[in-house]
């Protein structure tokens, strides 16, 4: 009998992508190529596009934008940073790369998180992705999302979330973004359960939808310097399981 030939599969190749300071991006471990995607997902998705591209002496690649996407200090700037980071991990989907996990190992105060990637190959796929960020202490702002699911937000949001006079439910809708104002400061500090009911209402409905949770990512901070997560989602009919969903995804605590 013939020897048989055991194929060990290749170990899997990982790559990350951190945010530092208010503009700057690095590359550590992708492919040259990915240079220029992400020079192309910020000249598309950034209006202020790109300052520099530094390849580092520790074999890094740095990239500076124009501006400062990761400090927003109007709501208007933390939309654009929201639209960069959707054009980026579109990119790098689209070229196989996919989100397994984002972490924080900086000590500053207004760290951002690390994303860390594996590689699949080509992908041939064009994703469905939009985005929702918790802001202040009572916005939730949706991004990009289809007409539709803000429909079934705006119902879930007045069903659950009763608002004072003062702030009503239905949101303001602009350019693909509705800003909705929440009663009872869901984001607020404190020891209220209110926030953590509305998540878990979101994700439900999300998911009953077709949208899944693709990453909880904190890289933009407001005017105060204080910064939540924005949720990326990503969209596949009829299906319990997205083949870009990182199914060990988290989500880091909101202040409540």
């Amino acid at each position: 009998m013939g020897t048989q030939t055991t194929h060990t599969p290749p170990p899997p190749s990982f790559a990350c992508l951190s945010l530092h300071c208010d503009n700057v991006l690095r590359l550590t471990d992708f492919p040259a190529a990915a240079t220029s995607w992400i020079q192309q997902a910020a000249t598309d998705a950034w209006p202020r596009g790109v300052t520099s591209i530094t390849p580092t002496n520790d074999g890094t690649v740095r990239i500076q934008l124009n501006g400062s996407p990761w400090s927003a200090k109007r709501a208007s700037d933390a939309v654009q940073s929201c639209r960069l980071m959707l054009a980026i991990l579109r990119r790098l989907m689209q070229a196989g790369y996919l989100l397994v996990g984002t972490t924080d190992v900086d000590c500053a105060a207004d760290s951002k998180d690390m994303l860390l990637f594996e590689a699949h190959g080509d992908v041939d796929v064009s994703p469905r992705l939009c985005s929702i960020a918790m802001s202040q202490h009572d916005i939730l702002r949706v991004i990009d999302a289809p007409p539709a699911l803000l429909d079934t937000l705006r119902t879930l949001l007045q069903d659950y979330v009763v608002p004072s006079s003062s702030s009503p439910t239905s949101p303001t809708a602009q350019g693909g973004v509705a800003q909705f104002k929440l009663g009872y400061s869901p984001w607020g500090i404190g020891a209220k359960s209110t926030g953590r009911f509305v998540v878990l209402k979101l994700l439900a409905l999300l998911r009953a939808h077709g949208w899944h949770l693709y990453g909880s990512i904190r890289h933009c901070y407001e005017a105060d310097k204080s910064g939540k997560d924005t949720w990326y989602l990503t969209y596949e009919a009829n299906s319990h399981a997205c083949i870009a969903t990182n199914p060990t995804a988290t989500t880091r605590q909101v202040a409540m």
